[in-house]
């Protein structure tokens, strides 16, 4: 192969779908930075349209929801100053699969984020284990959460998962009302 071997294309509806799915990659992880840099204005902004409740394990609602940034912290137990003397929380993002749907207009997306605390004695040690079901749109100018549903996992009560034996992790589906895997 030589200096004029031919790159293959990708379609542009393949690459309008991976900039979606990479763009709501993107606010799913910036959720994680601004609790960690207690930028409050901005994680008011980036859930100002959502509506927010909480779920069970399998990502439907249990009970009422509500809108802001505001209940969302309410909901997942996060603290309103992330450093207080010598504690330090850090939150770590992992776990996300994105669904894009509906001409790469509207997305579904679960993650869970970890939240440590620092303690000078202690070290680094597990709070909390939350996981989002998020759905998503992109209004033009885009893309903005549009709904979060919050299932949170206390470290000392839950148990251990079993040892994944599958051959892929479930995918989130896009669905008119409720969660889906599979």
């Amino acid at each position: 192969m030589g200096m004029t071997e031919q790159i293959p294309s990708v379609a542009p509806a393949g690459v309008a779908r991976l900039i979606a799915i990479e763009a709501v990659r993107d606010l799913v992880y910036r959720y994680a930075f601004l609790l960690d840099t207690d930028d409050g204005a901005a994680l008011a902004a980036l859930f100002a349209c959502a509506r927010i409740g909480a779920a069970d394990s399998g990502g439907v609602v249990r009970g009422a929801l509500s809108q802001g940034a505001d209940a969302l912290l309410r909901i997942s137990g996060e603290p309103g100053p992330l450093v207080r003397g010598a504690e330090c929380l850090r939150h770590f993002t992992s776990r996300v699969r994105v669904e894009i749907a509906a001409l790469n207009r509207r997305a579904a997306a679960i993650s869970c984020v970890v939240t440590l605390r620092r303690t000078p004695r202690q070290g680094w040690q597990v709070v909390r284990s939350n996981h989002y079901f998020d759905q998503l749109e992109d209004n033009g100018s885009g893309w903005f959460f549009s709904q979060r549903l919050v299932w949170t996992e206390q470290p000392d009560t839950a148990p251990l998962p079993p040892p994944w034996r599958g051959p892929a992790a479930p995918r989130p589906r896009f669905t008119s009302g409720a969660w889906r895997c599979g």
